[in-house]
C-alpha cells in the first residue's frame, strides 16, 4: 500500500547547523516488505547534503535504522540537486512498524522541501 509521508516538509538548518525530523508511523499489519522514496522538492542557498533513512519499532517508541538503507542527496560531491529524486527496496523486514527520519545539514543557515513515500507490500 502506497502511503505519501512527507509532502512539504521543510528541513531549516537554522545557523549551520543540522536539521533532523521524523514522518509519522505507518503499520504493516500483513505487509513484510518496504520500499521507500524520497524527493528534493526545492531548496534556499546550497544544501550539503540530504540523508533519508527507514527506521522500524515494534512498540512506537524505540526506533532503529534500517543498517545501510538510505537514501542520500549530495553526499561526496557537489551539493544537493533541485529536483531530485530516489528510490530504496528495503525488502522483507520483521518491524510492525515503520517511518523516515530526514536528516539535512549545511554550513550556513538554509533550507529544503521534501517529499518521502512508504510502500508496503507482501512477498512470501
Amino acid at each position: 500500500m502506497y502511503h505519501r509521508v512527507a509532502n512539504a516538509l521543510v528541513l531549516d538548518t537554522g545557523s549551520g547547523s543540522t536539521a533532523i525530523e521524523f514522518t509519522r508511523a505507518i503499520e504493516l499489519g500483513e505487509d513484510n516488505s518496504v520500499l521507500f522514496e524520497a524527493w528534493v522538492v526545492s531548496a534556499t542557498g546550497t544544501i550539503d547534503d540530504i540523508t533519508i533513512t527507514l527506521q522500524g519499532s515494534n512498540d512506537l517508541s524505540n526506533w532503529s535504522d534500517f543498517g545501510s538503507n538510505q537514501i542520500v542527496f549530495g553526499l561526496g560531491g557537489p551539493s544537493v540537486t533541485v529536483p531530485d529524486y530516489a528510490a530504496e527496496d528495503v525488502g522483507v523486514t520483521a518491524w510492525s512498524f515503520v517511518r523516515l527520519k530526514f536528516v539535512s545539514t549545511s554550513s550556513g543557515s538554509k533550507d529544503c522541501m521534501v517529499r518521502g513515500s512508504i510502500n508496503t507490500t507482501r512477498r512470501d
